[in-house]
């Protein structure tokens, strides 16, 4: 049985010494990063499972945050370097699935899947040479199908939801 540290640079393959190299401004090989980038996104990436699971700790990145934070830093490196945009499209892709962007399942405390969130969306948006807009980062909640209790949950949904917008209004509003 692998110890989880050496599970984590396993499963992050060649990008985990490519991605530092890079952020440091030392030349890198984008083929290599690419590959190592493709391999780990076949080993799935478990986007989905990430967001629908509690954050265990508010001040600690979980081993999965980490390979998803390292995953979309090398999308950031290769859009920069004008590198695989096939690859970066499809992978942003997996990151802003409405299902994961729903306002609902989402909370103003979770840093990491907020952060992942927000830079992928930004990336989106700049790589379609758009501005972000705030309104656009979250889904919308379904409309209620029970009649019951509508105004009380409607306040509920705006306790919930108020300091998320107010979040992204202050990240993507400047």
């Amino acid at each position: 049985v692998m110890p989880p540290e050496a599970a984590f640079f396993y499963l992050l393959g060649e990008i985990s010494g490519l991605v530092p190299l890079a952020l440091a401004g030392r030349a890198i090989d984008t083929q290599l990063m690419a590959c190592g980038l493709e391999q780990l996104s076949r080993r799935k990436l478990r986007v989905k499972r990430f967001f629908h699971t509690p954050q265990a700790s508010h001040d600690t990145a979980s081993n999965h945050a980490e390979v998803l934070e390292t995953a979309l830093t090398a999308c950031e490196i290769l859009t920069i370097k004008r590198a695989t945009p096939e690859l970066v499209d499809r992978l942003l892709a997996d990151f802003l699935k409405p299902e994961l962007r729903r306002i609902e399942i989402l909370h103003a405390y979770e840093s990491f899947k907020l952060d992942l969130l927000f830079r992928a969306y930004a990336l989106r948006e700049a790589r379609a040479g758009r501005m972000p807009d705030a309104k656009a980062v979250f889904e919308p909640r379904p409309p209620p199908t029970d009649e019951r209790n509508r105004h009380q949950r409607n306040e509920a949904a705006e306790r919930h939801d108020r300091p998320l917008r107010e979040l992204v209004g202050v990240v993507f509003d400047i």
